[in-house]
């Protein structure tokens, strides 16, 4: 089983070029950073409104675009998170992504007819619990990776 990290960007950005994972410095997107730390991960990939699904080492300039807010819009943005993520669809491959809804919803239909498996182990929860998980998981393998849904997986 091969396993994508993906954590969603952020409106909070450095002000110059840089890997996507270092560019976004917000809270939420830090927190799911030392979530996946905690459990020995870190992100492969990251959802951005710009750039769909990038490489999380892709060198990026800083940017404003939120996701859209029209269906068709979603719509478009959802194909270009797939078409950026083709080669990593298929029966061997769980995407775990640490994001909103509103990130995934887009694309996850079309990504597991495709056979691609994808967690959402946060789902659902507020920005706050969110970052109250990862800070109740620090340094806690074990806790960290029960939180992400991947315990026994990895």
């Amino acid at each position: 089983m091969r396993y994508l990290i993906i954590v969603g960007c952020g409106a909070s950005k450095r002000p110059n070029r840089s890997r996507a994972v270092d560019l976004y410095t917000g809270p939420l997107f830090k927190s799911h950073l030392d979530l996946l730390a905690s459990a020995g991960l870190a992100p492969t990939h990251i959802l951005s409104a710009l750039h769909g699904l990038i490489s999380a080492d892709t060198m990026i300039d800083p940017y404003e675009r939120r996701l859209p807010t029209t269906k068709a819009g979603r719509a478009v943005w959802g194909e270009l998170v797939l078409s950026h993520g083709a080669e990593h669809t298929g029966a061997d491959v769980t995407w775990v992504v640490l994001a909103g809804g509103p990130y995934a919803d887009p694309w996850r239909a079309q990504a597991e007819a495709l056979g691609t498996r994808v967690l959402e182990p946060l789902r659902g929860l507020t920005q706050g619990t969110r970052r109250a998980v990862a800070k109740c998981c620090r340094g806690d393998k074990a806790a960290a990776l029960a939180a992400l849904g991947l315990v026994g997986q990895c």
